[in-house]
């Protein structure tokens, strides 16, 4: 999310093997300079982690508009 250091991504577990997601990897959503890792098969972990990430940039719109 542009600015605000929410983000979601896509993480290899070994860092240096960066080519090959099939060899194990994590959804990582950061908020800012928490992170939350979110593990197992794909088609389970990644719409929890983008939920998990909608439910970060809820909290920042409400706060922000609190803000104005």
């Amino acid at each position: 999310y542009k600015n605000t250091g929410i983000s979601i991504g896509i993480e290899p577990l070994n860092p240096m093997i960066r080519q090959d997601l099939t060899l194990g990897y994590i959804v990582v959503i950061r908020n800012g300079k928490a992170s939350q890792e979110v593990n197992g098969l794909l088609n389970r972990s990644l719409p929890k982690a983008i939920s998990t990430f909608k439910d970060h940039i809820n909290e920042y719109e409400a706060a922000k508009s609190k803000m104005l």
